[in-house]
């Protein structure tokens, strides 16, 4: 018998992928796209950016990044298209409301170190903004 719902934790890799997932389908369904489409290397750009150095090295971040898309593509959350080509399902959107998604992207702010550049000013991710964005 299938089983519908599971009472298992998102590990931090999978929740930080789960939220960009999330972040992009919300931003494509608003502006009409049929359906959303992300590369791995987006995924990781923009998942790596959260990690610490505290996190191990770069290669192990990536393989806990590509463990979550493995699970959430188990979980129907994203179907892979092509090699490192994913479409987002809809089923993103019962796993994380957009009221979690606003929680979590104002949680993720404050735990990221802010990047400072050469000028002095602030370069954060481009990433965090569109995520406010499609949370709001």
């Amino acid at each position: 018998m299938p089983i519908l719902l599971k009472d298992e934790a998102y590990s931090r890799a999978e929740t930080l992928v789960l939220v960009h997932l999330r972040t992009v389908y919300q931003r494509e369904s608003t502006s009409g796209e049929g359906s959303a489409r992300v590369d791995v290397e987006e995924i990781e750009q923009t998942v790596l950016s959260y990690f610490a150095e505290a996190d191990g090295t770069t290669a192990r971040r990536q393989k806990a990044i590509r463990s979550a898309l493995a699970r959430l593509r188990q979980d129907g959350v994203i179907e892979e298209e092509s090699e490192g080509r994913y479409r987002i399902t809809p089923v993103v959107e019962i796993v994380l409301s957009s009221e979690r998604l606003r929680e979590l992207v104002a949680w993720l702010q404050e735990q990221r170190p802010v990047e400072i550049g050469e000028d002095g000013s602030d370069e954060t991710n481009a990433d965090e903004t569109n995520a406010e964005e499609a949370a709001s």
